[in-house]
């Protein structure tokens, strides 16, 4: 070829020969090096004078081009499953695999994520639309495994947000409850219970579900609790445990709360607030009457429970018979959901004429319209729900109980200390004694309740009248359980919320420093090592007491904190010992509701068309899904998948 011979004239031997100049110059002037070298020329003296760049630099514009390019392509990819998390939607569809450009005119169902993507091509993803169309198939990215890789990734990334925060903050508590899964494997809820630094808020934070390989023991959650807190925080900054009164959690010797006490004392168990008022009820209805009367209700939702012609024929009986009623069905006394026991109680009496109609007209209508079952059940709930023993249980209970509706969902606040807890719970015992003290007044207007329902026949136990006995068979010894159960399951609650009770400004003001540095001096030798100074408590006790007398004094009692969470934020620099201590007792859990309801989520995301999911799948899913508030960096998720899975497409230099 041309670039084997010779170079000759001008190149490698001088040029000698100028009878031949023309013919030479222009045989010269077409060899490709001679071409080169003008180009090259051309470039360099561009190059140097600024009006090109060099080819390094335009090499290097290629490449972040491409990586741009990549980087957008797998934007709209993670954005994808971020919504489908965020959301609760499942990605899988019958077939996975490829792509489904296609879109409705496919006649497989690729799934939610596919049917996104081709969404997101149709609306106009133009860079996405080349890459599906164009990219090999082992490049589109959009493959189950890379599912699972970029929904870890966002798990960790919010996990990771969460754990950043817990660790800023002076300390944390531990709430955690199991819970079996539609797959028939035990799941062990963590959320941690943490004041926020920057916005003196109470957190309560989900952060993982872990799978009890190990068995639900104490020592088997006790170490996988401890586990995961050594792993990802300072597990001698525990100053809290929330769990339910089961045995393996709250047991003296080998539940899972006392192995933790055991090696860090200072972490103080709570029975969650709402199980402890749960019990209560529960044992108020253990009255022989009441507990017939709960056994009616529970048959009557269970009656009309999926049984469409029964509900209808419900409905039309409470047009009919109360067509101002915004009720039109009725619930199951849940033994779990505190709220919804008390509310079917409610609604059982208020349509309680309805709910006789009902049974009287299929009474009436008899075994031509309906089953035997059916009509037999009717008359055995009709005779049942028109007794007068059973509408009077009915009545004072719901009576009785209702008062502890404002209680049961002021504990499943977020912001709940155990202060304000404990003061609620005093406030309502407070209110139960009243009426024991007047009960004649409250049991005569219930008894009047009782007679405007109906009232048929009653048992022949000894009484001087119908008010004396039911009286002594129901009011009072409902109330009896419900003093002696409250005074009993909040004790140790009581205890520690006196700890904090005397910071509280509206409470400071009115005791004497005497009286209240006993209580403020204990909690100060419990939390000695928390302490920035413990020997100037006193001191700082002293002045905080007089700042707010202070405050009372210039503008009253009414702009006063009255609760732990309200204080906290206006603690200055000024009293660092008492800010430590209210920000401990704000960290110290009342309730685990927060776990429970993440099981809401999590039979949400883990049912029955979706149970062979891994748990850390699992767990990623219940983050996005329960934490939408934390924003996340699309950006940030892309670098991080490029370092753990690097693969065809470049998306970093």
């Amino acid at each position: 070829t041309d670039v084997r011979k010779s170079k000759g004239t001008f190149i490698e031997t001088p040029f000698t020969n100028f009878k031949k100049a023309y013919e030479l110059c222009d045989s010269h002037a077409d060899r490709h090096y001679h071409k080169d070298a003008v180009v090259f020329c051309d470039g360099f003296v561009q190059e140097m004078s600024g009006r090109q760049a060099s080819v390094a630099v335009q090499l290097r514009r290629d490449l972040s081009h491409c990586i741009q390019t990549n980087r957008r392509k797998l934007h709209s990819i993670v954005e994808t499953i971020m919504l489908c998390g965020r959301q609760n939607i499942p990605l899988r569809g019958h077939r996975d695999s490829g792509t489904d450009i296609k879109g409705a005119s496919s006649s497989s169902n690729h799934g939610n994520f596919q049917a996104l993507l081709t969404f997101r091509v149709s609306a106009g993803d133009t860079i996405l639309k080349e890459h599906l169309e164009s990219a090999g198939k082992n490049a589109i990215y959009t493959s189950p495994e890379i599912q699972n890789q970029i929904l870890n990734i966002l798990g960790d990334y919010i996990r990771d947000a969460i754990l950043t925060k817990v660790r800023s903050s002076l300390c944390y508590s531990l709430v955690a409850d199991e819970v079996t899964d539609c797959s028939n494997k035990e799941q062990l809820c963590l959320v941690l219970r943490y004041v926020e630094t920057s916005s003196c808020q109470i957190r309560k934070d989900l952060v993982t579900f872990l799978e009890c390989d190990g068995g639900i023991t104490g020592d088997a959650l006790s170490d996988m609790m401890l586990k995961f807190l050594s792993d990802h925080l300072d597990p001698s900054k525990l100053r809290g445990q929330a769990y339910d009164g089961a045995s393996n959690m709250s047991g003296k010797t080998k539940g899972a709360a006392s192995r933790i006490c055991s090696k860090y004392p200072l972490a103080l168990y709570t029975h969650c607030a709402s199980h402890c008022l749960n019990l209560v009820v529960v044992a108020s209805f253990e009255e022989k009457s009441v507990r017939n009367m709960t056994g009616v209700v529970n048959r009557l939702s269970t009656f009309f429970f999926a049984h469409p012609k029964r509900q209808k024929k419900l409905e039309e009986a409470i047009q009919n018979t109360q067509p101002d009623s915004n009720v039109q069905k009725l619930k199951d006394l849940c033994r779990t959901r505190w709220v919804e026991r008390i509310d079917a109680l409610d609604r059982v009496r208020k349509l309680h004429p309805s709910i006789v109609a009902c049974f009287e007209t299929i009474s009436a209508e008899g075994s031509s319209m309906w089953s035997n079952e059916s009509v037999v059940d009717a008359n055995t709930l009709l005779l049942a729900i028109t007794s007068t023993e059973y509408i009077a249980a009915l009545v004072i209970t719901q009576e009785c109980i209702q008062y502890l509706y404002s209680l049961t969902t002021s504990l499943q606040m977020e912001a709940k200390d155990i202060v304000h807890a404990m003061a609620e719970v005093n406030s309502l015992t407070s209110s139960l004694e009243q009426v024991r003290s007047n009960i004649d007044t409250y049991h005569s207007q219930w008894l009047n309740a009782i007679s405007d329902i109906r009232q048929r026949h009653r048992s022949n136990t000894p009484a001087s009248n119908p008010f004396e006995y039911y009286k002594q068979t129901i009011s009072i010894p409902i109330l009896d359980h419900l003093l002696t159960e409250l005074r009993t399951r909040f004790t140790e609650h009581q205890k520690t919320a006196l700890h904090g009770l005397y910071l509280i400004p509206s409470v400071l003001v009115t005791k004497d420093l005497s009286d209240v540095s006993s209580f403020v001096m204990k909690a100060g030798e419990l939390y000695t090592e928390d302490l920035p100074n413990p020997s100037s408590l006193a001191s700082e006790l002293h002045n905080w007491h007089t700042k707010w007398s202070q405050e009372k004094e210039t503008h009253g009692s009414s702009t006063l904190p009255t609760t732990l969470y309200s204080t906290l934020p206006q603690i200055s620099s000024f009293y660092p010992n008492i800010k430590v201590l209210i920000t401990i007792l704000c960290t110290l859990p009342v309730t685990s509701c927060t776990a429970e309801r993440s099981f809401s989520g999590l039979k949400r995301i883990k049912s029955s068309l979706r149970s062979t999911m891994t748990n850390e799948r699992l767990s990623s899913l219940a983050l996005l899904h329960n934490h939408r508030d934390i924003p996340v960096n699309i950006e940030e998720i892309i670098d991080e998948f490029d370092r753990q899975y690097p693969r065809r497409l470049q998306l970093s230099q």
